[in-house]
């Protein structure tokens, strides 16, 4: 069985920010979106995730907020979240490809800056790390705002169909067999 890795788009849930006035008022940013890394067959350990985060960061003990300005931090396998819509498999990677390899493209990717405009958050740095993607082969080639259209009616399809039910919704965005 062929098991090369999948990379993927996810999407997560934002809360209030993903419903109502607010999802059409905040469009792409009305979900947090990240890059996923997964074989075909898998466990939790044999995923990387990669995202950006501009969160509060408390110290486990302390609780003094590691990030009191809430700058923008690329972050690579951060704890999984219960809020993951889905995943929009954008392209495989062969078996010989190190994650060091990955890890290195997507980190070297710009984060947001604050006050930017136009506004640069988590969607900006998603479309930057497909374009990263595409243009080393690990992710095919697609008209990235058109994919984006489509990675947030996939969302609002997901988050409605949802109903408290803990799956995570899959779908494909390549010519490829997922």
């Amino acid at each position: 069985m062929n098991n090369n890795r999948r990379v993927f788009v996810s999407i997560y849930h934002r809360g209030g920010l993903s419903l109502g006035e607010n999802r059409q008022r905040l469009g792409y940013s009305a979900y947090h979106w990240g890059i996923v890394i997964s074989p075909k067959v898998y466990k939790e350990q044999d995923c990387y995730i990669f995202d950006l985060s501009d969160a509060a960061r408390p110290d486990p003990e302390t609780r003094v907020d590691h990030n009191p300005n809430h700058e923008w931090i690329f972050r690579s396998n951060p704890t999984v979240s219960g809020s993951l819509l889905g995943l929009i498999m954008i392209g495989k990677i062969s078996n010989g490809v190190e994650i060091s390899e990955i890890w290195t493209r997507l980190q070297s990717i710009p984060v947001p800056q604050r006050n930017a405009i136009p506004e640069q958050n988590c969607v900006t740095w998603v479309m930057s790390a497909i374009q990263a993607l595409q243009g080393s082969g690990f992710a095919e080639q697609f008209d990235i705002n058109k994919f984006m259209d489509t990675g947030i009616e996939f969302a609002n399809a997901t988050l409605s169909d949802k109903g408290g039910t803990p799956t995570v919704a899959k779908t494909n965005y390549t010519t490829r067999k997922m």
